[in-house]
């Protein structure tokens, strides 16, 4: 079967390296097992109209050698493809103003540069937006069956937590969701979530596909290896820390998880314990630099690292006494999924989809009771037993769950719809 996919996400990243995140794994997982399946001529697409960013991409990338990339060569796609750049660093630099009248214009205008080739579009069986709104382009298509992957609901449900972007992006994916579109959630929970909010959807046209850790993370057991990150991100010699990854959005629960580190220190008086705060900014930023400078003398114990690229993320898990991801609302929760990997023992969230992935090999309390994550963290500083126990389970669970048996889930739902 012939597949289009949509890999814009992959060039946005490529252009502003602190987005590779969560999604653009996900989206670089599924192109790769796409592109090496026997089973499916994998196509890939930029709906975005950044093929140049794209390209770039997909050229640097070996397990993508061969691939095809569908552009149409008409000057209005050529057009948007070299004024892509552009628009999304002023979405950036600037998301309130950006909106009227100058993203209207733009939006008018980009509707009617087709981003596929129409030769690509009238072969091909399947398209799939892993993450991005269906192009008009291929809402007027009868003949291709359409995918469109839902990863949260975030943005409707905490549109507070959100910026004015990420909720205009959140509608532009829900009304580019046709009756005739097949949607794959992350999880049930997810699934639930998006059929409780558009109740008039076809609950046979949804359907669960679990995502998986990438290779990139391993039980790093290279002591030199740890200690080189370590004193990369300035954690003391000797010294014992919690990690908490994850973009700084408020959902994320960054501010509970520094009080309840303070109160932990306050009462055990524990001088050798840090809490390591990775990820790229977000929202939330401001408000946890606060928190921390509001910890006083203790702020010291708080180390923030910013952005961390892939290399430094095993060997900071592998080093870690535990993973916190208190997590108010996750669609799937991949960071927990990964801390398993390097079999680090992981606190999380009784709540959302955070208890499909760990199942019973983490430690999952209420994400608003501070109380709950402070004895969580005391139990599992003191007692390397149930450390041990917790790493073991880890590494147990997250063999459950791997990018063969999630390619495997999105061919067979391809094969689905193209039978039905």
């Amino acid at each position: 079967m012939k597949v289009l996919f949509d890999v814009s996400t992959l060039g946005l990243a490529h252009y502003s390296p602190n987005l590779k995140t969560g999604i653009f794994r996900v989206v670089e997982n599924l192109a790769r097992g796409l592109h090496a399946s026997p089973d499916c001529d994998a196509i890939f697409c930029a709906s975005l109209c950044n093929h140049g960013n794209c390209r770039d991409y997909l050229d640097r990338q070996k397990e993508l050698e061969g691939y095809r990339l569908s552009q149409p060569g008409n000057f209005l796609s050529s057009l948007y493809d070299f004024m892509e750049p552009l628009r999304f660093r002023m979405s950036m630099l600037n998301q309130r103003g950006w909106k009227v009248p100058l993203k209207r214009f733009y939006q008018a205008g980009k509707n009617n540069a087709d981003p596929i080739d129409r030769k690509d579009l009238s072969a091909a069986d399947i398209f799939h937006s892993p993450f991005l709104a269906v192009p008009e382009q291929i809402i007027r298509n009868r003949k291709v069956q359409k995918f469109i992957t839902i990863h949260d609901l975030i943005p409707f449900i905490f549109p507070e937590y959100c910026s004015p972007l990420t909720v205009d992006h959140m509608k532009s994916i829900f009304s580019s969701i046709k009756s005739d579109t097949f949607v794959i959630c992350v999880s049930e929970a997810t699934r639930q979530d998006f059929l409780a909010h558009v109740p008039q959807f076809d609950p046979a046209m949804s359907l669960v596909v679990p995502l998986a850790a990438s290779n990139h993370f391993y039980f790093c057991s290279e002591g030199n290896r740890i200690l080189e990150t370590r004193k990369k991100y300035g954690i003391p010699d000797g010294s014992r820390y919690f990690l908490a990854l994850s973009t700084l959005s408020p959902h994320k629960n960054f501010e509970r998880i520094i009080k309840s580190f303070i109160h932990l220190l306050k009462q055990e008086r524990a001088g050798d314990l840090y809490l390591v705060i990775a990820g790229a900014g977000g929202l939330s930023r401001q408000s946890v630099c606060q928190e921390i400078e509001n910890s006083d003398h203790l702020a010291g114990r708080i180390i923030l690292t910013g952005y961390l690229p892939e290399e430094d993320l095993s060997p900071l898990y592998s080093g870690a006494l535990a993973f916190l991801f208190p997590s108010l609302y996750e669609g799937f929760g991949l960071p927990p999924l990964e801390a398993m990997k390097c079999g680090t023992p992981v606190i999380t969230s009784n709540s959302s989809s955070l208890p499909e992935v760990v199942g019973e090999a983490a430690i999952k309390i209420d994400p608003r009771d501070e109380d709950a994550l402070c004895q969580a963290m005391l139990d599992l500083s003191n007692n390397e037993d149930l450390r041990n126990r917790y790493s073991n389970l880890s590494l147990k669970r997250a063999k459950l769950f791997s990018w063969g048996k999630t390619i495997e889930g999105h061919l067979m739902a391809y094969r689905k719809a193209l039978h039905n």
